[in-house]
């Protein structure tokens, strides 16, 4: 028996490298990318470049990016940076574990010869007091 529940679509990890008219932020950082549907369901980590282990990150959620971004490298244009790819491949959407998770997936990906392979898990945690809640997220990145 399987855990999937959707047929495998594409992902990208870009490492941003910020430009002078880069708004959100001033610091390079890394934006995973997923297919869904005419868009990227896209989030925000610091960056990491070893990606044969586990770790665990802060996590910010991102508008929508454009399909474009799959296959893209370089300058981005306005003065908003670049983008570099470090990781490409496929992944599959697993069942979601708990109510606090936003994102579960198994991805696969090529390295020189090796199929590669890890379970991404992004979870909505809440910060504060009620009153000055604030959401924010994780992404646990699990090598396989």
């Amino acid at each position: 028996m399987t855990d999937k529940s959707d047929s495998a679509q594409r992902f990208v990890v870009l490492l941003h490298e910020v430009g002078p008219q880069f708004m959100r932020t001033t610091e390079t950082h890394l934006d995973w990318l997923f297919e869904s549907g005419e868009a990227l369901t896209t989030w925000s980590t610091k960056v990491v470049t070893d990606f044969g282990t586990s770790f665990e990150l802060p996590c910010h959620q991102l508008p929508d990016h454009r399909l474009i971004y799959l296959d893209r490298e370089g300058e981005i244009g306005g003065g908003r940076g670049s983008v570099r790819r470090l990781l490409a491949g496929e992944f599959t959407h697993l069942k979601k574990i708990s109510g606090d998770v936003a994102f579960h997936a198994r991805l696969a990906w090529q390295l020189d010869c090796d199929s590669r392979y890890a379970r991404v898990e992004i979870t909505q945690r809440r910060l504060g007091t009620e009153r000055d809640f604030e959401p924010a997220f994780e992404l646990r990145f699990s090598s396989e």
